[in-house]
């Protein structure tokens, strides 16, 4: 072995000891999780599609999520007032489908946006969520993860909770 690929692997070394904290900690990924709960604020619209098929369009909901993570602000970024605007492809009789949603979510210093993509089997949903859009204090927050969401008649209309993995 040359001594050249020695000399590389410890100048690497060196200079990654050498970085900030700060700098480390932003490219790490840590963990974020919640749950947000709201009711029905806008009903959408229902389109027959033929065939025992249907699409729920621009339901809205409205409610408050509360986030955790080991790092607080990003924890803050997943807390606050929330609106979601949901999209539902069915299939009767088992009202099973594709589910997609957009997740406002508003806190004190900041609008973050989650994509949720995933399959239905009314009265829930699974699947992945992504940060979309972020603003003010989480304008470079990134992150993904998986979540479950229920809807009911009853209150609390819906439930939503999420786990994943963030950055700045």
């Amino acid at each position: 072995m040359s001594v050249r690929p020695r000399l590389w692997c410890v100048t690497i070394g060196l200079l990654l000891l050498a970085l900030p904290p700060a700098l480390a900690l932003a490219a790490s990924a840590e963990p974020v999780f919640g749950v947000a709960t709201g009711e029905i604020d806008e009903p959408g619209s229902l389109t027959p599609l033929g065939n025992g098929r249907f699409a729920i369009q621009d339901r809205v909901y409205a409610g408050r999520s509360i986030g955790r993570s080991i790092v607080d602000e990003w924890a803050a970024c997943f807390s606050g007032p929330l609106s979601t605007t949901e999209d539902w492809l069915l299939e009767a009789p088992r009202m099973a489908g594709v589910h997609q949603s957009v997740v406002s979510i508003r806190s004190e210093r900041a609008v973050l946006t989650l994509r949720l993509r995933g399959q239905m089997e009314f009265p829930s949903a699974s699947g992945t969520w992504e940060i979309q859009h972020a603003t003010g204090a989480c304008a470079s927050l990134v992150g993904e993860g998986r979540y479950t969401a229920s809807f009911s008649a009853n209150s609390p209309g819906y439930r939503l909770t999420f786990e994943g993995q963030v950055r700045s």
